[in-house]
């Protein structure tokens, strides 16, 4: 997914460029400046608890907090995890098939 947006924001700088846009280099962020990310399909899953606060397991970052509000019908196919001011990591949202 880190591909795929970096190739969205170059093709959205070509543009701007071919406009008559000033653009400048991209910047890099360093590893741990990321404040989100996306998960598509694999390395998430979503863990039941019976109540209405579940927990949603993420490789390599751990057992996220998450209130579902409404059943998941589908199958989840892509996940948006942010990073707030506190470190702390929520599900920001789920993007799902039927």
């Amino acid at each position: 997914m880190v591909v795929f947006m970096l190739y969205n924001n170059l093709k959205a700088l070509a543009e701007l460029k071919k406009k008559g846009k000033k653009v400048g280099k991209l910047r890099y962020k360093k590893y741990g400046k990321f404040k989100s990310f996306i998960l598509n399909q694999s390395g998430f899953k979503l863990i039941k608890t019976g109540n209405r606060l579940d927990r949603l397991y993420i490789s390599k970052v751990g057992e996220v907090p998450i209130r579902i509000h409404r059943p998941v019908e589908g199958k989840i196919k892509q996940v948006i995890i942010k990073r707030y001011g506190s470190g702390a990591w929520y599900r920001s949202y789920m993007r799902r098939r039927c």
